[in-house]
């Protein structure tokens, strides 16, 4: 990490340092601040984009994608 916090140091515009605990405590500042320095525009809304890729969701997600897989007959069925 030090390697990074260095260059994040020596070239502020190439590197952002975002901690776990950022993300965990303050999601959608934290977001809104890499947006910022990616530079782009969002799809939708940060609050949509956390929701869309909490763990939930993806449980959800992955739940239906096998789901419509083994009904094709293209994923193994649990014995």
């Amino acid at each position: 990490m030090n390697g990074w916090a260095e260059l994040a140091d020596r070239e502020p515009d190439r590197v952002l340092l975002v901690a776990y605990e950022e993300l965990k405590f303050q999601p959608e500042a934290t977001v809104q601040r890499m947006i910022d320095f990616i530079g782009v525009a969002p799809k939708g809304t940060i609050q949509q984009s956390l929701e869309n890729t909490s763990v939930d969701a993806m449980r959800q997600t992955a739940g239906a994608r096998i789901a419509r897989l083994r009904h094709a007959g293209q994923y193994p069925t649990e014995a």
